[in-house]
């Protein structure tokens, strides 16, 4: 990579969403379709690259087989026929012959030809009022994008064909194609839209990927190939970068690492603070093999496993074998800690590809979390039974999402019993009183912890959706992102006022939501009486280093004088200021 380019510098300023800096080359995924490479293919390499197409196009099939087969088992036959006109789609003469065509007479790359063909047929639908025919564009839209996807590489079984020094750049990205984008190799993210606590920014604070989002019009203004540098912390973003501010770049890299190795020393010793509270330190995951980072890093155990994570990037619903090894897995991996799996948060903007779905209007508010679920009983209980069975090699709980009310828990401990019934009459071993508990991420659950700890053994707080009903604000919507403020005196009152409630019926609570990650709120958590805190493998060794210098009593009266303060822009400054008093700027770290 040459460091720098001619072409004169551009500057863009955004939204930082994941901290770091990267330095690398543009890809530019617009409107959800990555921009097709075009090139020539040697005369000599024609039948392989025929061949290549032959094989994108059974593995395609393949995979609309297995989704359709999965989708009868679970749902209906009825549904799954509509993965019927898919299997059509792959067999168009004018979409194959054409492709075919147009390649022997240009000798241009397969993908270049077969995105030329397919996108005419859709346009060609498009145009068409018959709404019945309008529909068929939508299926070759769909299968189009599945043959393109294999024909680069960008399916469930392989890993990304993408180079090691390349940069994202993206309208957005939906948790599903973060999901599938996640083993890429990129090295860092740029949106136009997003916000701090968006899917695609929890997840790149979760890989530890640079990223910076609020950047309406990126994929216009930069082009793929573009040399950029990238700053998650302050949100900048610079198009074919000057040597000087490369070497400026290295400079605080340097630091950065100097700095990181500081917190990094904090692992293997206890979370204890300085006056002898225990904090349990665990962290938020979504795959098994990031377990061995975070025993180094001394996390005290998984404080969510978000198994949907798991689904998206399938594609497709995994069968109980496959989840009860996955599960099995992470319980031994993590003994004798223990490790909290929640149960699958479809919904909201997670949606998975391929499941048939009506179209909600606010989707924050519709057939999400634990309501989908109840709805799609057999994909619930098949979790559940592989759960039950990984529950008897290690510290199992069991967590379900977006609970409202008691009749949500009752409920899911129904589909429980069931499952347990199951697994009883085939002779499979399972633990028979795994603990339960529940997400307290609306403020009707938050209202009624006294109801819900008759059904529940324990509680996670999820500030990121409870903040997003509390204060009204979308926390995906980058034009309302400034309103989304934990600092918010109503949000800090009714935080305290669920910790309270917590500890009076003597229901044990974690905080699994970003602010659990930032050293700014954290420090007020633990003055709420909060001492089980789960962050993001990221943000674990900062979080560490910080409970281990400061004193719990310390912490108790931050939380007393933030609590009487009137503003968000008040609360924000006396935080960050005790938070600079234990990671000083002498160690070059600025609090967030």
């Amino acid at each position: 990579m040459s460091i720098s380019s001619p072409t004169p510098e551009v500057a863009l300023e955004g939204v930082p969403i994941s901290p770091g800096t990267s330095h690398g080359f543009a890809v530019i995924l617009d409107h959800n379709e990555v921009e097709v490479p075009t090139y020539k293919v040697p005369e000599e390499e024609s039948a392989v690259e025929l061949e290549r197409f032959e094989k994108a196009l059974l593995d395609s099939r393949e995979q609309i087989i297995k989704i359709r087969d999965e989708i009868a088992r679970n749902l209906s036959e009825k549904e799954a026929q509509i993965f019927d006109s898919h299997l059509l789609v792959l067999e168009d003469p004018i979409l194959l012959e054409d492709t075919v065509r147009t390649f022997k007479e240009t000798n241009d790359n397969i993908e270049s030809c077969f995105n030329r063909v397919s996108n005419g047929l859709i346009s060609a639908f498009s145009e068409i009022e018959d709404e019945f025919i309008k529909e068929r564009g939508m299926d070759v839209r769909d299968v189009s994008r599945r043959v393109f996807e294999n024909l680069m590489g960008w399916n469930e079984d392989h890993d990304p064909t993408i180079g090691s020094s390349q940069i994202l750049v993206a309208n957005d990205l939906t948790p599903s194609e973060a999901a599938r984008f996640e083993r890429s190799g990129y090295v860092g993210l740029i949106t136009e839209g997003g916000t701090q606590i968006s899917h695609a920014a929890i997840l790149a604070r979760t890989l530890g990927i640079a990223a910076v989002g609020g950047l309406p019009g990126a994929t216009a203004k930069i082009q793929s190939g573009d040399s950029l540098l990238l700053d998650g912390s302050s949100g900048y973003v610079y198009i074919n970068p000057t040597r000087k501010r490369l070497a400026v770049h290295h400079r605080e890299k340097l630091e950065h690492n100097r700095i990181q190795k500081i917190f990094d020393l904090s692992a293997g010793k206890p979370s204890v603070t300085r006056d002898g509270r225990r904090i349990h330190l665990r962290i938020n995951i979504d795959r098994p093999h990031d377990i061995p980072m975070a025993s180094a890093m001394g996390a005290d155990g998984i404080g969510l496993f978000r198994t949907e994570g798991w689904y998206l990037r399938q594609r497709r619903f995994p069968t109980e074998e496959e989840q009860y090894q996955r599960y099995r897995k992470l319980a031994e991996m993590i003994a004798p800690n223990p490790v909290y799996i929640r149960s699958v948060d479809f919904g909201g903007d997670k949606t998975f590809q391929g499941f048939p779905r009506r179209k909600e209007e606010n989707p924050f508010l519709g057939l999400r979390g634990i309501r989908f679920s109840l709805q799609h009983r057999a994909i619930f209980k098949t979790q559940l039974c592989a759960v039950l069975r990984a529950a008897v090699h290690g510290d199992v709980h069991l967590l379900h999402p977006m609970i409202n009310d008691i009749g949500e828990i009752d409920e899911s401990t129904k589909v429980l019993r069931e499952a347990m019934c199951e697994l009883r009459q085939r002779g499979e071993d399972f633990s028979e009183s795994i603990p339960v508990g529940c997400m307290v991420e609306t403020p009707c659950s938050a209202l009624t912890l006294d109801l819900l700890a008759e059904s529940c053994q324990f509680v996670c707080l999820g500030t990121n959706d409870l903040l997003q009903y509390l204060l009204a604000v979308d926390r995906v919507n980058a034009q309302v992102q400034h309103l989304y403020m934990p600092s918010q005196p109503a949000a800090l009152r009714f935080i305290r006022q669920i910790v309270e409630s917590a500890r009076r019926t003597n229901l044990p609570l974690s905080v699994c939501g970003e602010m659990a990650s930032d050293p700014i709120y954290a420090p007020f958590l633990l003055g709420l009486g909060v001492t089980d805190l789960s962050v993001a493998p990221l943000f674990l060794p900062e979080i560490k280093y910080l409970v281990q210098q400061i004193t719990f009593t310390d912490a108790e009266k931050l939380a007393g004088e933030v609590l009487a303060l009137r503003c968000s822009e008040a609360v924000l400054d006396r935080l960050r200021r005790f938070t600079r008093t234990y990671i000083s700027t002498e160690m070059g770290k600025d609090a967030r």
